[in-house]
């Protein structure tokens, strides 16, 4: 049997039975890496002793993955994004075919760095990471006080998230607002920070974030051992674990809270979650990538540098988008401002004129916004901006346009439901 067909196999075999996946990759490694019988292997214990080894191997097979791609000329197997239109196709064929390896490798790595770190990574602290006044705010909606208490409280959070687009706009309507608030400490935006800089240590290969970013990473949003693993995504588990309580603690409630007519229970039960980086410093001609992962000591090929500097406007393919500053305070940058076009009706001209709402973005403050209106990123001039964005939609993609009236939508409970 063909290798990664053999390796697809074990994977989904781990899945469904809930065996051992470093035990079945293990079996894979010897029967196809290192080319042994299956009559070698003696006793479970013996392979479960062998652990760390079968990780640092499928370690090494993934990392190769990339090596090999950039040096060939095969447009299919160059990993390196390129394209800016369709670019959510690019390279498909090589995600889709190094998909199980890929999803065993970063279960392995996740692994390595708690075996090499002793650090708990999977601890979430809200209380430290998210705004104090939001993060009160919200726990006492999580509380058993009275319910006028709570809608009180309610309409105080929803005082925390500013209105960006100018109350005498001629096209100002609740669900093309823009609304603003502080979210992360400069702690949690270090604990983010420091888990995406072990992702960019980890030599493996990682897909674009979308069809028009180049530059950041997809954060799946389960295990890496579930069979919906999307084939190129970061699945490292801290980060997937704070995605998700982010979302069900804060995320969700704002956004049903804050677009009562446009999102119910059943339209933001899914989401993608991704990071960007636009770069605003000097370019070069070229750059050398992950030297230090050959073995052999030769050179890698030199190959052009790909970065990301502005946005064309666009529509997102979501519901309700949270769009999060992860800037450290004393990471500056100029221009890279966003821009939101304001729409009434389908109209999206005043007067011959693009009616446009600008909007900076400081260290650990979040947009919200629909993934309806329009909108895009002017040039960045100097620095960079670092930015988590999550894109919240109903089942299977799905994103509901039609409003709901005021007798169909979310009640006091279904919007704080945890």
């Amino acid at each position: 049997m063909e290798p990664n067909l053999l390796l697809s196999s074990m994977v989904m075999f781990a899945h469904k039975s809930n065996f051992n996946l470093h035990l079945c990759a293990f079996i894979v490694i010897l029967l196809t890496l290192r080319n042994c019988s299956a009559d070698e292997l003696h006793t479970s214990h013996d392979i479960l002793a062998r652990e760390e080894d079968t990780c640092q191997l499928i370690l090494r097979k993934a990392r190769n993955l990339l090596q090999k791609s950039s040096s060939t000329k095969d447009g299919d197997k160059i990993v390196l994004p390129s394209l800016q239109v369709n670019g959510e196709f690019e390279h498909a064929n090589f995600w889709e075919e190094n998909s199980s390896i890929l999803s065993l490798a970063w279960s392995c790595y996740h692994d390595d760095i708690l075996r090499n770190e002793n650090v708990n990574m999977n601890e979430i602290m809200f209380e430290r990471w998210i705004s104090p006044t939001l993060m009160e705010a919200a726990k006492i909606m999580y509380s058993d006080k009275d319910y006028s208490e709570l809608v009180g409280q309610e309409e105080f959070i929803k005082s925390l998230w500013e209105n960006m687009v100018p109350f005498d706009s001629h096209a100002l309507s609740n669900g093309n607002s823009v609304y603003k608030s502080e979210l992360l400490t400069e702690e949690g935006i270090r604990w983010v920070r420091s888990h995406l800089d072990k992702v960019d240590k980890s030599g493996l290969p990682t897909r674009r974030p979308n069809g028009m970013n180049r530059k950041g990473y997809i954060i799946d949003d389960v295990k890496c051992t579930q069979e919906d693993y999307v084939p190129g995504a970061v699945c490292f588990n801290p980060l997937s674990q704070f995605v998700n309580e982010l979302v069900r603690q804060y995320v969700r409630p704002m956004g049903r809270l804050l677009y009562p007519e446009f999102v119910h229970v059943k339209d933001d039960i899914e989401t993608f979650a991704f990071t960007i980086r636009y770069d605003g410093k000097s370019p070069t001609n070229t750059t050398r990538i992950l030297d230090q992962y050959h073995e052999d000591g030769t050179d890698i090929d030199e190959l052009p540098i790909v970065k990301d500097v502005e946005l064309a406007q666009h529509r997102d393919a979501s519901v309700v988008t949270i769009n999060i500053n992860l800037n450290l305070p004393e990471e500056n940058y100029s221009g890279s401002s966003l821009f939101f076009v304001n729409e009434q009706n389908g109209q999206n001209e005043i007067k011959g004129k693009l009616s446009l709402v600008n909007v900076t973005m400081d260290s650990g403050s979040a947009l919200l916004h629909r993934g309806a209106v329009p909108h895009g990123a002017y040039p960045i001039h100097e620095g960079c901006r670092h930015n988590l964005i999550i894109w919240l939609f109903g089942h299977d993609g799905f994103v509901r346009s039609a409003p709901y009236s005021k007798w169909e939508q979310t009640t006091f409970h279904q919007r704080w439901q945890l």
